[in-house]
C-alpha cells in the first residue's frame, strides 16, 4: 500500500422545499365610519365580502396564502450513504478517517484517489485533497 492522500467530502447539502403560510399586516379603509381597520392573514379578498356582525356591514373575507420556501439542510448522512455505497462496489482500502467542521476527512491509498475523485465528481459531491 503507498502513500495516503487525505481528501475532505465536503457535506452535502439537500434541498428542501415546503408550502408556507404567509402573514401579513392587513388594511382596509372603512369609507363609512371614516377610519382604517387593522387584518391579519395573508391577503385581502375585495370580491368576495363577508358580513361582520359587529360592524353592521360587509367586509373584506381574508384569504389564506402561500409561498414556496426552500431551505438548505447540510447532511453528513449523505457522505456517509455514498461512501458505503462506493464501499460495496469497489475493493477499496479507503476509510472515514474524522469528522472535521467543513465535512468528512477520508484517508485514501494514492493508488485509489483517480477512482475515488472519478466517483466522487460523478455524484456532484464537492471535495478537498489535502
Amino acid at each position: 500500500m503507498g502513500k495516503i492522500q487525505n481528501v475532505i467530502v465536503y457535506d452535502v447539502a439537500e434541498r428542501k422545499t415546503e408550502k408556507v403560510k404567509v402573514q401579513n399586516s392587513l388594511l382596509w379603509y372603512d369609507s363609512d365610519n371614516q377610519e382604517m381597520l387593522t387584518f391579519s392573514g395573508g391577503a385581502l379578498d375585495l370580491v368576495n365580502t363577508i358580513f361582520d356582525k359587529d360592524l353592521n356591514r360587509s367586509v373584506p373575507k381574508i384569504i389564506d396564502v402561500f409561498r414556496s420556501e426552500t431551505r438548505v439542510i447540510k447532511s453528513r448522512k449523505a457522505v456517509a450513504d455514498w461512501f458505503s455505497r462506493y464501499s460495496n462496489y469497489n475493493i477499496t482500502n479507503a476509510e472515514i478517517s474524522d469528522l472535521v467542521e467543513e465535512g468528512t476527512l477520508l484517508a485514501v491509498p494514492s493508488e485509489e484517489l483517480d477512482d475515488l475523485l472519478y466517483d466522487l465528481e460523478r455524484n456532484g459531491i464537492h471535495f478537498r485533497i489535502e
